[in-house]
């Protein structure tokens, strides 16, 4: 009796392309200062890290989310270009100073870009991400 051979199908190659190269965009668009619902943002920073990101995301505020260890600092932009701060430790609400300054600076853009310094600095031992948002913290 002849053999017959099975040809098994032959798996499908998928070619992906590279992926576009990312320009970080550092001009300032116009930016609307709202008022924060304190009792919304009260009631996230009673939960986990996560809940004030949806919210700050959902609102569309201007921020910037920087991790090191368990310590995550959101540094959010104020309608006077300064910088507001909430800060965790883990999942727990440590504080928040609505006059944030570092290094004798207080506006956003300068803050952001020492937090960059450092990190690069450091190693890239801290993750920084910013949320390009359309809202500031009003004052």
């Amino acid at each position: 009796m002849p053999e017959i051979a099975l040809e098994e199908p032959t798996p499908e190659i998928v070619i992906e392309e590279p992926a576009p190269e990312m320009a970080f965009d550092m001009s300032e668009a116009e930016q609307t200062p709202a008022e924060m619902d304190m009792n919304a943002a009260a009631g996230s920073m009673e939960g986990a890290v996560e809940d004030i990101e949806d919210f700050l995301s959902a609102e569309d505020y201007e921020y910037l989310t920087i991790q090191e260890g368990s310590k995550t600092t959101i540094l959010m932009k104020t309608s006077d270009n300064n910088t507001m701060a909430i800060v965790y430790d883990g999942n727990e609400f440590e504080s928040l100073d609505p006059s944030y300054s570092k290094d004798g600076k207080n506006s956003y853009v300068d803050i952001m870009n020492e937090q960059v310094k450092e990190a690069i600095k450091a190693g890239g031992n801290s993750c920084i991400n910013r949320h390009k948002g359309s809202k500031v913290v009003a004052k």
